[in-house]
Order: structure tokens, then C-alpha cells, then sequence
């Protein structure tokens, strides 16, 4: 499975939640049709606001901060664990006559 299809496969099943909770608070109120639609509309638009000022925050804390840290914590493993380059013995070329 690609990683979009992943993506919304995921999505997808993250709907079922939202249906379920605007489906029962229309059950509640005694709604409509139009009701539910409302509900619908409200959930998973709160959630998409809710995504979108994650991420952005995600993005902007990652752009300011979190980089800098993941470069600096990378580069002290590389040099940690980085081996010394070995000096190959140099090769007698008296041994090929």
C-alpha cells in the first residue's frame, strides 16, 4: 500500500469516530437530516482546524528550534561513533619482481 493510500485509509477510518458522536448528538436533540449534516459539518470541521494549527505549530517549532537540536544531536552521534580511517600498509612493489 502506497503511503497515500495509507494516508487515507486512515482518514477514513478516523471518520467513523466524528459520524458516530455527530449521529448521537443528533439522536439527543431529537435533529433532522439537516441536523446531522450540521453536526457532521461542525466535528470534522473543528478537527480540520484542529489539524491545521498543529501542524502548523509543528512546522514552525521544527523550522526555529527542532532542527537545529536534530542536526547537533546527529553530528555528536556521527562523531561518536565514526571510526578512524585506517592507513593501509604500503605495498613493496619488491615483492612483484
Amino acid at each position: 500500500m502506497s503511503e497515500t493510500q495509507s494516508k487515507l485509509w486512515f482518514s477514513g477510518v478516523a471518520f467513523i469516530p466524528y459520524a458516530i458522536l455527530a449521529y448521537g448528538f443528533n439522536w439527543l436533540t431529537k435533529g433532522s437530516d439537516h441536523g446531522l449534516d450540521t453536526a457532521l459539518i461542525v466535528v470534522l470541521g473543528g478537527r480540520l482546524v484542529y489539524g491545521l494549527i498543529d501542524n502548523v505549530t509543528a512546522a514552525t517549532a521544527w523550522r526555529l528550534h527542532d532542527r537545529k537540536r536534530a542536526v547537533d544531536a546527529f553530528l555528536k552521534l556521527i562523531n561518536a561513533t565514526a571510526r578512524k580511517p585506517h592507513r593501509q600498509p604500503q605495498i613493496l612493489l619488491e615483492l612483484y619482481r
